[in-house]
């Protein structure tokens, strides 16, 4: 294809249309033809002559996209409405579907407003040894990758564990998305299918007015990275006669609470930039402000104040600001500083607090750090980090940084043995690069950080960006204390056992039939609100308090143990007044799922007995340590814990793959990943069979008894059958 096979315009008028492409090809509808995912419908495509129906465009009536329009063809076809039918991604098909749909409506933007991010030819380097090994390292920026999600693909993350960005690296404007951990849509009270969101809190965008780079002045040795060794991301680049060489660096500080951007050149005059900020639009409908060296935006969602600001220190040259921006012209180097924030506090009642004095709190922050040399910001950082980050090192003999990270990838895919010095690194790289993002997304603010870590660009993302309890969350923290971060760990913990006396979590004990405790659901947002996926998936208690046993295992911390013995009591008693006995005579928990598939409730699923099970074990271990007078449990409540733990049902039976998934015989006995018909499996349900199940589901959710719990011993039978359901 050719860039004029994707310029389209409308001929007609808006209730009769083609739809023309520069080359001059139309776009017909065309019945049963098959789509990029394989399904068979009514799909668009090109044609050298008109459609013989035409098309007309009207406003939708999808309420989440006011304002936008749908196009739908004129002829008689079952559905008639131009949707995202092969997914939303690039390269997909369109075809027809119903009016209303989410996947139809489309804006129509004034093509004076439209920015091409990127025009300038970019030449990338053509060899790079990174100063640190543990770098991931590009030859273009983000904004130039030809993928259908830039932002997911190939931006770059930093974070202070509580506010962070995602770079791109343009150089006629480049991107800095942000977010803040506790920037939420959403209630208290959200008990639903709608529950809030995490959001986009916004972009700063930085221009290039120098006039040193064009359409025939390409940039020379371009290469954007992350130091994951340092914490600090950069881009560097050449003029087109190379005789300027060009940095930016980018951190995100805990010490100083800022991300902080520094733009310089190696030659004395050489920046001329516009800095603007642009809020997270729709979800935050705010906008920016210019005055002076400040570029500031705030609002109100259901329950949370925000508000972000910009700094512009210039090191010569000349500033001035207008309503479109503040612009520096001819310095030798610009220091930006971002700040973002919210009232949000996670022990109020009403989680929100000092909302008058936000704005200030955020100037506060801001001003201080832009009151310190970029020596002295990045010296601070790059210490704090460290303290953590090399407190565990992970090395592969052999293992060398020789290709930029997109490359890397394509080439690991083709490795024939594994021990090639590229496919070691990468390996290195990947474990390296999950403790940077747990340090990254985990410290400050007392809740966990989510499905995308602290890091989003949607006002809708996928399941919102909660806090998912059926295994999500949990895995965030797995490389916490093995690690050596077990600080990081300490923000879901403290979020635990707050929230495990509040009303929100206690009210759904309640609604599960159950008089003591607490629980939550699977979908969470930050205030104690909850989605509508499977309400009796109430085992999430106990898997919580397997993270706050397995904190004082690594710590020996007596202390924090009495603070957040409470919480694993509490959860303890859910549990023992909930069970119910089953006819074999072992106690099983009742109407659980295994998330997330198969039969939507059964008694004494494995996947909760085995959590059950280590809450039971946990809890009596640490009423041995604190003692019973300290632990606060009674002499009733002890003996029923013992007694309901040693008749429970520990989720630990087996059955016989006997070949087939399904039941009427239509299938043939095959062997599957190595496991022939007649192998022993761990079984997943009780009284289900495994044939339950959907084949090839991404969950395992009874494998928890071999990770992350070890209640299978290697070399015994039962191991050997949960690793054959593995």
């Amino acid at each position: 294809s050719t860039a004029s096979t994707h310029l389209w315009k409308f001929v007609g008028n808006a209730s009769n249309f083609q739809i023309v492409c520069k080359d001059g090809n139309y776009i017909n509808v065309k019945s049963n033809q098959t789509a990029t995912n394989g399904q068979t419908g009514d799909l668009l495509v090109m044609s050298s002559t008109p459609d013989a129906s035409g098309f007309s465009i009207v406003p939708t009536t999808n309420s989440t996209y006011a304002g936008a329009y749908e196009i739908k063809t004129n002829g008689s076809f079952a559905h008639k409405y131009f949707n995202q039918w092969g997914g939303a991604s690039a390269g997909n098909s369109i075809g027809l579907w119903d009016a209303g749909d989410e996947n139809n409506p489309l804006f129509l933007v004034d093509a004076s407003q439209v920015t091409i991010v990127d025009p300038f030819p970019v030449e990338g380097i053509a060899s790079l040894t990174p100063e640190h090994q543990l770098t991931l390292w590009y030859k273009k920026p983000a904004s130039s990758m030809n993928v259908s999600d830039q932002w997911m693909e190939y931006s770059l993350p930093i974070g202070n564990g509580q506010f962070g960005a995602c770079l791109f690296g343009g150089i006629a404007k480049d991107e800095i998305q942000f977010n803040e951990k506790t920037l939420w849509s959403g209630k208290n009270t959200d008990n639903g299918t709608e529950y809030g969101d995490y959001e986009n809190f916004g972009s700063v965008f930085v221009e290039d007015l120098s006039g040193a780079f064009g359409a025939d002045k390409a940039v020379k040795d371009y290469y954007r990275y992350l130091d994951l060794e340092n914490a600090t991301a950069g881009v560097k680049f050449k003029s087109t006669d190379k005789t300027v060489n060009y940095s930016r660096e980018y951190i995100a500080s805990n010490p100083d609470g800022v991300v902080a951007m520094r733009y310089k050149a190696d030659q004395p005059g050489k920046m001329s930039l516009r800095v603007t900020l642009a809020a997270g639009k729709p979800g935050i409908r705010a906008t920016a402000a210019y005055d002076g060296a400040y570029a500031t935006f705030s609002g109100a969602l259901e329950t949370v104040s925000y508000n972000a600001r910009v700094k512009v220190v210039p090191t010569g040259g000349t500033m001035s600001t207008t309503s479109k921006g503040i612009v520096v012209e001819n310095a030798d180097e610009v220091l930006i500083i971002l700040g973002g924030a919210t009232d949000f506090d996670a022990y109020a009642t009403s989680y929100v607090s000092n909302t008058a004095g936000l704005d200030s709190k955020v100037k506060g922050t801001v001003d201080a750090a832009a009151g310190k040399s970029w020596s002295e910001l990045y010296t601070r950082h790059v210490t704090d980090y460290k303290s953590y980050f090399d407190r565990c090192s992970f090395q592969l003999e052999g293992a060398e940084n020789i290709y930029p990270t997109d490359v890397l990838i394509d080439t690991y895919r083709n490795r024939s043995t594994g021990r090639e010095n590229y496919a070691l690194f990468i390996e290195q790289l990947y474990f390296a690069y999950g403790r940077y993002l747990e340090i990254s997304s985990s410290r400050g603010v007392d809740l966990p950080s989510n499905l995308q870590g602290i890091w989003n660009n949607s006002s809708e993302p996928a399941w919102n960006a909660d806090i998912h309890s059926n295994i999500n969350v949990q895995m965030n923290y797995w490389p916490a204390e093995q690690t050596n971060l077990s600080e990081m760990h300490e923000p879901f913990l403290n979020y635990i056992i707050n929230m495990a006396n509040s009303p929100q979590w206690k009210g759904y004990a309640t609604a599960a039939g159950q008089s003591r405790g607490w629980t939550c659901y699977t979908e969470n947002n930050i205030f104690g609100g909850v989605g509508s996926f499977m309400h009796n998936y109430v085992i999430a208690n106990a898997w919580y308090c397997t993270h706050l046993w397995q904190h004082y295992r690594y710590t020996l911390d007596k202390e924090y143990l009495q603070r957040a013995f409470p919480a694993m009591l509490s959860a303890a008693q859910f549990w023992m007044d909930r069970l119910v006995l089953d006819d074999d005579g072992t106690y099983v928990c009742p109407n659980e799922y295994s998330p997330e598939h198969g039969p939507g409730r059964e008694n004494g699923v494995a996947h909760a007995q085995q959590l059950v099970y280590d809450l039971f074990e946990n809890t009596l271990a640490a009423i041995r340590i604190l003692g019973q007078q300290a632990a606060g449990i009674s002499d009733e409540d002890l003996a029923t814990l013992k007694n309901r733990f040693d008749n429970l049902d520990p989720g630990l039976a087996t059955e016989i793959y006997d070949g087939t998934w399904v039941t009427d015989g239509s299938q043939s006995e095959t062997t599957r990943n190595g496991v022939a018909p007649g192998t022993t499996i761990l079984r997943e349900w009780k009284t289900s069979t495994y044939k339950r199940g959907e084949d090839g589901h991404r969950h395992m959710s009874h494998l928890m008894c071999l990770y992350p719990f070890s209640q299978v011993t290697p070399g015994t039978e039962l191991y050997n059958a949960a690793v054959n359901s593995l």
